[in-house]
């Protein structure tokens, strides 16, 4: 996304990250990246670590929901956006 955002004209860019910053779960950072939050986290393990190695860690799986399909939707509305302005630039 931020990519795209990037090769943008200005005046283009200007209407993409306002809408970005209005939008809910989504967040454009300074240096122009894009970050998506969603609302629910769980964390549990997987396996634990080898106790005969000592460089080995235990994995831990991240389950990540959009509950609400909001951030889903927001990620939507900007690459539709994104889209409309590239191809009324082409």
């Amino acid at each position: 996304v931020s990519e795209r955002i990037a090769r943008l004209p200005f005046e283009c860019r200007l209407s993409v990250e306002e809408k970005i910053r209005n939008l809910p779960r989504l967040e454009l950072m300074s240096d122009g990246n894009v970050v998506a939050l969603f609302p629910l986290v769980r964390s549990y393990h997987v396996a634990e670590a080898d106790d005969s190695d000592p460089e080995a860690e235990a994995e831990v799986m991240v389950d990540i929901q959009d509950t609400s399909n909001e951030t889903a939707r927001s990620v939507y509305d900007v690459l539709q956006l994104i889209t409309f302005h590239e191809l009324k630039e082409s």
